[in-house]
């Protein structure tokens, strides 16, 4: 009996392997999935669910609509591959238009399949100037050694996610509604993946910063997580918003370059329903004024013209504060303005030079702040930069680097820095400074520049996701601090606290935690001689006084 006991379990243990290979089944709402099994770095079988549509493919009728629940299907869905990205520019090849409009897909990877596990779940929002990017490039590798359910969301992009004609019939901020949406399903579905719907964290980088930040101050977006990880981009960061009449002109302007009626509204949607995807991609390069810039000519929007019950963003974003019950990790790379630097310093300064004939209007493009600031005050912005950055010179070899501070300080400091000041009093805010030098700077993806230094826009991304930069293998230093912030990450995502040696903001000082490579130290005073001169530029976030009561201002 004994023996006939051991062979059965063989059987049972060969069978299981073959059942681990050949992946595990989930049932969730809308039916049954087939995943895969794959291996972490450190050797650890998780599971994956890829593709999974959390809503219905916004075609059709649906395009320009709200996000709607996804029928279902009857057969198993083989969840073994990534769902279709967006309408885009290809990331690997900017010649390529790419991605299908059926495109509302999330990936769960998971380390166990039992329902009664909530573990931490881990929502991760791509980046891509809110037009480009996927959620399918991002795998678990790393993150899979701890103990945490992660998922990735993809959400419309460009025209087909953020056009909006200031109404009820093409209303805008598409991409935020169906994050929203995913989230909302995650909060339905995720226990059956072993996660917990009450310790949800959402993080992101750039425009997916920029979207988590949103989703804090959203009234719409209240109660469907937990805590928040705002990398480098904040919903005031000046590519992430787009006032109001600057997105109901480019509306109609996109009408007009397709051959559609502006008004009234409802003949434009149904014109705009029969232009394809690729000729709306199209479309945006024609608002592109300066090599890349603006970056993001179709970002979110104020939507204070629908129903307080509709709006993804009833106010400016600092005069909203952020839902309660929320803890929040912010912060930024050191030197996120390299990515502008960079440009301006490839090829012989090609870019710098260029900008030389007319610094009034090229400045504010590079600098993104274009949208942010009246027309009549862009002459005064761009003296005051150029004396205080650049000591009233032009962009050269031996200033690039303070052209770098300028970037960094314009599209991503300054705008975190007033998001921490208008989140402190409300929720625990953990700011942190990343300083850390790349062995392979990202920043050369935009143009190899050997006069900056410190870490760019995104460069601390390789260490919490494999494969994003096939080229760069981690060495073992890397490898430690890939742990390292892994361990403070999901430790936030486990319990809210990072480690009990990052206090949280405690003054418009800004407490922050300073990351370097000879270790992690806590610091007062956030380049503070920096934020103040950005105080005192003509910029529309400076209209905000977050220090105290908001005075609400029309935009």
């Amino acid at each position: 009996m004994d023996q006939e006991k051991i062979i059965w379990q063989l059987i049972w243990i060969f069978l299981a392997s073959l059942y681990l290979v050949h992946g595990q089944e989930v049932q969730i709402t809308q039916g049954r999935l087939k995943g895969s099994s794959e291996k972490s770095r450190n050797g650890t079988t998780y599971f994956s669910f890829l593709g999974i549509p959390y809503a219905k493919p916004p075609l059709g009728e649906l395009r320009f609509k709200e996000p709607e629940p996804h029928p279902g299907w009857t057969e198993e869905l083989n969840a073994t591959k990534i769902g279709n990205e967006c309408p885009q520019r290809s990331l690997a090849n900017n010649q390529l238009i790419v991605g299908d409009e059926d495109c509302l897909f999330l990936n769960i990877h998971t380390p166990k399949l039992d329902p009664g596990l909530k573990l931490p779940v881990m929502i991760y929002i791509h980046g891509g100037a809110f037009k480009a990017g996927s959620g399918g490039i991002f795998r678990a590798k790393f993150l899979m050694d701890r103990n945490i359910v992660f998922v990735t969301v993809n959400y419309r992009l460009g025209i087909l996610g953020f056009l909006s004609f200031l109404d009820d019939v093409i209303f805008g901020n598409l991409g935020l509604r169906d994050q929203i949406f995913a989230l909302k399903w995650i909060q339905g579905n995720i226990a059956q993946f072993g996660g917990d719907p009450n310790r949800v964290t959402i993080f992101g980088g750039s425009a997916g910063a920029a979207s988590v930040d949103y989703l804090v101050i959203s009234p719409l977006a209240k109660g469907l997580f937990h805590n928040a990880i705002i990398q480098g981009g904040t919903a005031t960061s000046p590519w992430a918003f787009i006032p109001q009449p600057i997105a109901l002109q480019r509306a109609e302007a996109v009408s007009t370059l397709v051959g559609c009626p502006s008004r009234p509204t409802a003949e434009a949607l149904n014109c705009l329903r029969n232009v394809s995807s690729e000729v709306l991609v199209q479309t945006t390069d024609k608002f592109l004024e300066l090599g890349m810039f603006p970056l993001g000519p179709f970002s979110p929007v104020i939507d204070s013209y629908l129903h307080p019950d509709q709006a993804i963003l009833p106010d400016y974003p600092l005069a909203l504060p952020p839902n309660p019950g929320l803890n929040i990790i912010l912060g930024f790379n050191s030197y996120e303005g390299n990515m502008i630097a960079s440009l301006a310093c490839y090829n012989d300064f090609y870019l710098a030079i260029s900008m030389e004939t007319d610094m009034a209007r090229a400045l504010p493009l590079v600098t993104c702040v274009q949208d942010q600031v009246g027309y009549h005050e862009k002459g005064r912005l761009v003296t005051k930069l150029v004396d205080y950055y650049l000591d009233g010179s032009n962009i050269t070899k031996d200033n690039v680097v303070k052209f770098a501070d300028m970037g960094t300080d314009l599209i991503f400091g300054h705008p975190s820095f007033k998001a921490a000041l208008n989140y402190y009093r409300n929720v625990p805010v953990y700011f942190y400074l990343y300083d850390i030098d790349p062995r392979v700077p990202i920043a050369s993806l935009f143009g190899i520049c050997p006069h900056i230094k410190g870490p760019s826009h995104g460069e601390e991304i390789i260490y919490f996701f494999d494969d994003i930069f096939p080229s760069i293998k981690l060495n073992k230093k890397e490898e430690e601090l890939s742990n390292r912030l892994l361990d403070l990450w999901t430790n936030f995502a486990a319990i809210g606290v990072p480690t009990s040696s990052w206090t949280p903001v405690s003054s418009d000082r800004i407490d922050y935690l300073h990351m370097t490579k000879t270790g992690f130290t806590m610091k007062r005073g956030l380049y503070e001689d920096r934020m103040k001169f950005v105080d005192s530029l003509p910029l529309l976030t400076n209209r905000y006084n977050v220090r105290h009561e908001v005075e609400k201002t029309e935009l």
